[in-house]
């Protein structure tokens, strides 16, 4: 196996979850390629993508225009993809 070839998913962490403002992933260790990181609403759209270069660790999605609800992290390193579920919690201010 060659090293940030591929990109399990106890590796991947993403805090906070919920979230409301900000959003980030960590990827555990430095990946000699870049990854890309989809924000993507259930409905199968994509809402943003991130790129983390290779020799970075982490990413961070701004979440201010995005509205309340589930969403899925596709984390795609080469051939290797993980999902990850978030969701996204505004405060309802009346």
């Amino acid at each position: 196996r060659v090293k940030g070839a591929s990109l399990p998913l106890t590796s991947v962490i993403v805090t906070p979850n919920p979230a409301s403002e900000l959003v980030s992933v960590q990827l555990g260790g430095l990946q000699r390629t870049d990854v890309l990181i989809s924000l993507i609403d259930l409905s199968g759209r994509v809402i943003e993508e991130k790129t983390i270069t290779a020799g970075s660790t982490l990413g961070f999605f701004e979440l201010q225009s995005v509205y309340s609800g589930n969403y899925l992290l596709k984390v795609t390193s080469g051939s290797s993809i993980e999902t990850i579920q978030l969701v996204v919690q505004h405060l309802e201010i009346f």
